[in-house]
């Protein structure tokens, strides 16, 4: 009995979805690994659908109040769509709740260098260097950005 139970649990490691796997240990699975709405929220951000990955950020968010991925997606929604203070607003719980998120970083200096904030821009640019102590690719494209705005 109990070598068939290592083996079903076994089986369902290798071959269930991360839903299953957590449900087989008693707990529940990441967030944005089931969730519909951030998935397809992140895929209109890719097609740069800004209306539509609005409105299912905020459903994925209503669902999930702190994932901070969601959060950054919307502020980037929002900043795509010329919405700089829902942006900065969204960037900002991103970062409430994930103050090292490089991302949330990164897309708040360029709403900054969108706004014409330079020092705020620049000062998000050493926040990602403390982040990055050995570069990463959100430092180098505000590095990058930056240094074109300041021409």
């Amino acid at each position: 009995m109990r070598a068939a139970l290592v083996l079903s649990i076994s089986l369902l490691l290798i071959s269930g979805t991360v839903a299953e796997r957590a449900q087989a240990f008693g707990g529940a699975a990441p967030a944005a690994a089931v969730d519909a709405n951030f998935t397809a929220g992140k895929a209109a951000v890719d097609a740069g659908e800004w209306d539509k990955a609005i409105e299912l950020m905020k459903a994925s968010i209503a669902s999930n109040p702190n994932n901070a991925d969601a959060y950054n997606y919307l502020g980037y929604a929002y900043r795509k769509n010329g919405d700089f203070d829902n942006a900065f607003a969204a960037y900002a719980k991103a970062l409430a709740i994930d103050p090292k998120h490089r991302g949330a970083n990164e897309y708040l200096g360029e709403a900054y260098l969108e706004t014409g904030q330079i020092e705020k821009a620049r000062a998000q640019l050493e926040r990602l260097d403390d982040l990055c102590p050995f570069g990463c690719p959100e430092y180098t494209e505000l590095k990058k950005r930056l240094e074109a705005k300041e021409g």
